[in-house]
């Protein structure tokens, strides 16, 4: 069973510095192809309509998908390592399979390494508990 104080400290990390640096990567990209995307409206020769217009579009738009994506990624990790006793088996997994990817870019060793690795282990345990539960109702 998770407890409150599992839940108070998983806020702190999982909104932390991965998943920020990420966020302020894609608004920093965002906003670059805005500003081209500006640059091209103001150019008679290449305007509204050009192959640059269509291209730099497709990026503001793929950008865009991508930054609600680690949005939302984050906000459902947090959901679920928030309620690890009510999660689902799947949101369980997918909070993992997030968990696991942040991992990759934070210092072994460090204080966010071993708060990470926490996180993961509460996860992973919850994980363990819901397959020994069905397990044994397999068996009777």
């Amino acid at each position: 069973m998770s407890t409150t104080s599992s839940s108070a400290t998983t806020t702190l990390y999982v909104n932390g510095k991965p998943a920020e640096d990420e966020i302020r990567r894609l608004r920093g990209e965002l906003d670059q192809y805005k500003k081209q995307l500006l640059d091209i409206a103001a150019d008679p020769s290449k305007g509204l309509g050009s192959k640059e217009w269509s291209n730099t579009l497709a990026k503001i738009k793929a950008t865009e998908k991508e930054l609600g994506n680690v949005r939302s990624n984050v906000a459902n990790v947090t959901q679920a390592l928030g309620r690890l006793d009510k999660a689902t088996p799947k949101e369980l997994r997918m909070a993992l399979r997030q968990l696991k990817q942040e991992l990759a870019n934070i210092e072994r060793g460090s204080k966010a390494w071993n708060e990470h690795m926490k996180k993961i282990r509460s996860v992973q345990t919850e994980i363990n508990k819901l397959d020994n539960e069905m397990k044994g109702h397999q068996s009777l």
